[in-house]
């Protein structure tokens, strides 16, 4: 954000006809150079705005989206979040940070503890991680919502620490099994929960202490 010059500490009184004239140099001085600022400073917040409009109405990857698309909106491309400046045709012709059509909103978290209350007056997106191959890691970095299509009878293990929880969607594929890390499961009577015929089986995942826990969800 663009930095307004301060003004000089005496303004001109006309009644001091000793001071008068010099301090009125001073502030033509000062307006000539503020001034400019100040229109910096309103466009700039117009950016902001325009920015957080954009940050309110995600959109989700690019790489994902084809089409028109329409201000207000934002993106995530490369781990960094951008947001629409005009509307687009066609948004796979216009590459964030490379289309003049794209504002950086921020770049990639690289993570971080609130100790506060933190109040979230829209959606939060996070977009589902696919997990692949027969031994995957279980990793709530990776995104808390994760996809695994079984290709084979699989043994995944887990990273989980406590407090950290994610959200698996299974699909067995064609009746596979999945051989589970030390899980206390909390329904299903205590045992791993079946996996359905067709779709996906979902299953919450979260650690307390050194206890990691499950459920399936929707039974």
């Amino acid at each position: 954000m663009t930095t307004i010059t301060t003004p000089p500490a005496n303004t001109p009184d006309i009644n001091d006809p000793t001071t008068f004239a010099e301090r009125s140099v001073d502030w033509v001085e000062w307006q000539a150079v503020a001034y400019p600022q100040v229109n910096l400073v309103a466009a700039e917040i117009g950016e902001l705005q325009t920015g957080a409009l954009g940050a309110a109405n995600y959109k989700g990857e690019w790489s994902g989206l084809t089409g028109a698309l329409a201000i207000p909106a934002s993106v995530n491309y490369n781990g960094n979040l951008y947001y629409l400046i005009s509307s687009l045709a066609d948004v796979t012709t216009k590459t964030p940070g490379v289309a003049p059509e794209w504002g950086l909103v921020s770049t990639g978290y690289a993570g971080g503890e609130y100790t506060g209350d933190v109040s979230y007056l829209g959606a939060m997106s996070t977009p589902p991680y696919t997990l692949t191959g027969t031994t995957p890691v279980l990793d709530p970095s990776n995104g808390i919502a994760q996809l695994w299509t079984l290709t084979a009878n699989s043994t995944p293990t887990e990273t989980l620490v406590s407090g950290e929880h994610l959200i698996l969607g299974i699909d067995d594929g064609a009746a596979r099994s999945v051989t589970w890390p030390t899980i206390t499961w909390l329904t299903a009577g205590g045992i791993a929960p079946e996996l359905v015929v067709t779709g996906y089986t979902w299953v919450l995942l979260f650690k307390m202490a050194s206890t990691l826990y499950g459920a399936r969800i929707g039974v």
